[in-house]
C-alpha cells in the first residue's frame, strides 16, 4: 500500500533527541507508519538513516528502536547496508506477514521471503541487531502448509517478539474477495504458530479475537 506521509521535519526530530539526551533517557523509539519512507514528501529524499547517525553521537542515549519499517521500502532504499553500522540502533519493529511467496504477493507486499531474509542477514552481518515481527494468522486462502513455511523463516530469523495477528475480514478491504477461511481454521493456524513458536522458545503474543 502507499501512504500519504507528513514527516516532521528532521530539525525537530534532532532537537527533541537533544532533549532526550540531556536528560540522560537511554532508550528511544522512532513510531511511524512507514519509517522507511521518512523524509520523501519534505525533502524528496530518504532520512531515517540520517537520525539513526544522529544518535550515534548522542552521550547518553545507548538504543534505538526503529518501529513501523516498511521492508519494501527499507529494501529499495538500501538500509540493510547502513544499519548494520549503527552500534545503537538495536531494534527493528516490521512485518512479515507470512513465510509464504505466494501470500505475500496476494498482500502485494512488495517483497519476498529471499529479499527479507536477506535484509536482516546483511544489518546482523556486525552486530545483531533485535526484529520484533508482525504475521498474519488465516489471511485467505491460508493453508496448514503456508504456516508451516512462515514458522520455518521465524524459526531462522530468531525474532525477540513475534506478534500474531489474527485476521480480521471486511467487505471493503481487497482480501475479502480471496476466499475468507472460517473461524476455525483461523483458530487452528493460530494454535499452530503458538505451537511452533513455543517450541522454537520465540516469545509470542496475539493481537484479535481468535
Amino acid at each position: 500500500l502507499n501512504y500519504r506521509l507528513k514527516s516532521t521535519p528532521i530539525e525537530e526530530i534532532k532537537e527533541t533527541i537533544d532533549e532526550l539526551d540531556s536528560h540522560g533517557i537511554t532508550t528511544i523509539q522512532l513510531r511511524g507508519l512507514n519509517l522507511a519512507q521518512y523524509g520523501l514528501d519534505l525533502y524528496h529524499e530518504y532520512k531515517l538513516m540520517e537520525i539513526c547517525k544522529y544518535v550515534e553521537k548522542k552521550k547518553n542515549i545507548d538504543k534505538l528502536i526503529l518501529s513501523g519499517v516498511a521492508i519494501r521500502d527499507a529494501i529499495k532504499g538500501d538500509f540493510a547496508s547502513q544499519i548494520k553500522h549503527f552500534e545503537k540502533t538495536k531494534g527493528i519493529v516490521c512485518s512479515l506477514e507470512s513465510g509464504s511467496d505466494r501470500i505475500l504477493k496476494l498482500m502485494k507486499k512488495g517483497f519476498t521471503v529471499y529479499e527479507f531474509l536477506k535484509f536482516f542477514e546483511t544489518i546482523n552481518s556486525i552486530n545483531r541487531k533485535g526484529s520484533f515481527i508482525n504475521i498474519v494468522s488465516g489471511f485467505p486462502t491460508e493453508t496448514i502448509e503456508d504456516c508451516k513455511m512462515t514458522l520455518q523463516v521465524l524459526k531462522e530469523l530468531l525474532p525477540r517478539v513475534v506478534n500474531i495477528n489474527t485476521y480480521a475480514d471486511s467487505e471493503f478491504i481487497p482480501s475479502h474477495d480471496l476466499g475468507v477461511l472460517t473461524d476455525k481454521e483461523i483458530n487452528e493456524h493460530t494454535r499452530i504458530y503458538k505451537k511452533g513458536l513455543k517450541s522454537a522458545k520465540i516469545p509470542y503474543q496475539i493481537n484479535g479475537a481468535n
